[in-house]
């Protein structure tokens, strides 16, 4: 080999560049039993010695190869020759290691997934290996003696260029990772200068820039559900108080409406507490609904309600060129969801909307109704079973788009978008609450005709009355004694009213501790406990009364209702749990049928 081979120069830098980066030399791409090292050490980064090994045949091998340990770089190479002894034109440099000749070493270089190219001081091109030859698009004949600049795009980039000017001026080794818009790939881009010119490898990063992506933005999903989760807990605390205060000023303002005839002129007045009041309560209930979605509850929700709400919320960011119209009036349609579900479809169906509108310009229609699905019907995201569903609705006349987009639409990180306004993820995320809620999504679509999603969720009763509607409880106990324990002043003597009124007899507690000693020594027929109270929580009121012999029916009052709770309640023995903000309109009624299930209380009843 002549010593200014341009091969040699650029396999030593390949190997003086592994060295330098702490990577090693080594021989592992063979099973032991089939090689035998004749000299070097391959775990030695020290001694940068070319690895002689042969195999049982006697026959040489040149291993070159990289140790590399990060999980998102792939090697640099494996590359590995077998050359025979006898056609072998051996140089030997003074230390006596066998160096093998040119077309050994340019095929050696061929091995390389990354693209090399050697280039002069002239920026001719003096070397090259195989996958530059793909990266530029030449064969290395049309490649060899021509200029970098027109024959290789990639070093036109601004970025790139620069870098490759500073080396060659400067003499020092560079590299730089950049974004290549023409093939959409991210490339890293290593520079080391030599006596010919510069050694330059290209590398195809774009698998890693896509995993680091993938982690940054799982990271961010992360951190925004520990905040709302805080928020939620923060929110829950708040909304299970204001709950008290409500469940007092409906009770008082329903015992009002009961006394007042309706042509009173305070009837009224005591109509318009209640109503209000009633809206409040559904308020509270709905953010305790948020709160109960970050740890994955499911509750009956009121589509329409909460589409309305993710509407007006979007409202807000949606350019002042695009028409939003909602139709989200009429009965309400219920589906066992999560509200933050609801939110992120609509968020996600109407973003994706607009985004495809020509200049930002066009008509959104967004729309909440009941549907009977007959027989098995088959959707771009499965096959829905027979059943009743509620079908949310997102319409646009926007671009709309071709088989092709459509068959890829659902798949995770597919975005027709450019780089950097979009993840890919937004259909993928909704096609996954659709599937998790046994539902799936209809796609009706066609290139410049605009798109229409179908959101479909099984649908389940309506129990969301409109307050301005609710009727007053008619049901009436038959003196049934009632224990009342919450620490609460104000729903204590709400409570007593209300239930005296209905039939019972109401004696309310207060403090846990003075309730147990009265249950202990006083004939009662029913208990009914507030969870959330400083000394015992309602759920210890019930395991204590259980382990002391007390065998009473339990109901558990609370504002704040999760599966934990129900769970816990289960074990205790406590035949229902009951929202509290309810107790004017159902706690009455609630009350017989649980007696009505006591034989001991039934009994107690008919004496």
């Amino acid at each position: 080999m002549t010593p200014n081979s341009p091969v040699r120069f650029a396999l030593q830098h390949f190997l003086d560049n592994l060295l330098r980066e702490g990577l090693c030399v080594y021989a592992e791409l063979w099973s032991r039993e089939a090689l035998v090292a004749s000299r070097g050490d391959p775990t030695n980064a020290a001694e940068p010695e070319v690895v002689q090994q042969v195999d049982l045949g006697g026959k040489p091998y040149t291993v070159l190869a990289r140790r590399d340990d990060n999980p998102f770089l792939p090697p640099l190479d494996v590359a590995a020759v077998r050359r025979c002894a006898e056609a072998c034109q051996e140089d030997t440099s003074p230390q006596g290691v066998t160096i093998p000749p040119p077309d050994i070493l340019a095929r050696t270089l061929d091995f390389v997934t990354d693209a090399f190219v050697l280039v002069g001081h002239g920026w001719e091109i003096l070397h090259c290996n195989l996958a530059f030859e793909r990266l530029s698009g030449f064969p290395d004949s049309a490649l060899l003696g021509q200029s970098l600049w027109t024959r290789c795009g990639v070093f036109k980039l601004p970025a790139i260029r620069t870098q490759l000017l500073s080396a060659l001026a400067n003499g020092q080794a560079s590299e730089i990772e950049c974004w290549n818009s023409d093939s959409d790939r991210w490339l890293y881009v290593r520079i080391f200068p030599c006596t010919e010119g510069l050694s330059v490898f290209v590398q195809d990063i774009t698998a890693r820039k896509k995993v680091e992506e993938t982690k940054l933005d799982l990271e961010r999903q992360l951190s925004q559900g520990r905040r709302m989760e805080s928020l939620g807990t923060l929110a829950a605390g708040i909304a299970h108080d204001f709950n008290n205060v409500l469940s007092a000023v409906i009770g008082h303002a329903g015992m009002l409406r009961e006394k007042l005839d309706a042509h009173h002129a305070a009837r009224l007045h005591a109509d318009e507490i209640w109503v209000a009041a009633s809206r409040a309560r559904d308020l509270t209930g709905r953010i305790l609904a948020y709160s109960r979605s970050s740890r994955g509850e499911t509750d009956k929700q009121p589509l329409k309600a909460l589409t309305r709400e993710s509407v007006n919320l979007l409202k807000a960011t949606l350019p002042t060129t695009v028409r939003l119209n909602a139709q989200l009036d009429g009965q309400e349609v219920c589906a066992r969801i999560l509200p933050s579900e609801v939110q992120q479809i609509v968020v996600n169906l109407c973003t994706n909307a607009w985004q495809a509108m020509p200049n930002g310009k066009g008509h959104l229609h967004v729309n909440v109704s009941h549907v009977d699905v007959q027989q098995e019907m088959p959707v771009d995201t499965g096959v829905l079973q027979p059943g009743a569903y509620v079908m949310l609705t997102v319409e646009d006349d926007g671009a709309g788009m071709s088989p092709d987009v459509r068959a890829h639409l659902f798949e995770p990180f597919f975005t027709t978008k450019a780089r950097g306004e979009g993840t890919g993820l937004g259909l993928y995320v909704v096609s996954g609450i659709a599937s998790a809620r046994e539902g799936g999504i209809r796609v009706t679509a066609a290139e410049g005709e605009g798109a229409r999603f179908d959101v479909f969720i099984p649908a389940c009763d309506d129990d969301h009355s409109d307050p301005t509607t609710s009727s007053l409880p008619t049901h009436k106990g038959h003196s049934e004694r009632v224990a009342y324990i919450d620490d609460d002043p104000v729903v204590c003597v709400m409570v007593e009213q209300l239930l005296n009124t209905r039939g019972f007899v109401t004696t309310t507690f207060a403090d846990p501790e003075s309730a147990l000693q009265a249950l202990l020594t006083q004939h009662f027929d029913i208990v009914v406990t507030d969870q959330n109270m400083p000394d015992f929580s309602g759920v210890e009121v019930a395991n204590i009364l259980r382990t002391r012999g007390v065998d009473l029916p339990i109901v558990l009052s609370t504002g704040l209702i999760s599966e934990e709770l129900r769970k816990a309640a289960k074990e205790a023995g406590i035949c229902e749990v009951f929202p509290k903000e309810r107790s004017f309109e159902d706690l009455a009624t609630l009350l017989i049928e649980c007696l009505a299930r006591s034989p001991r209380a039934g009994a107690a009843s008919q004496q």
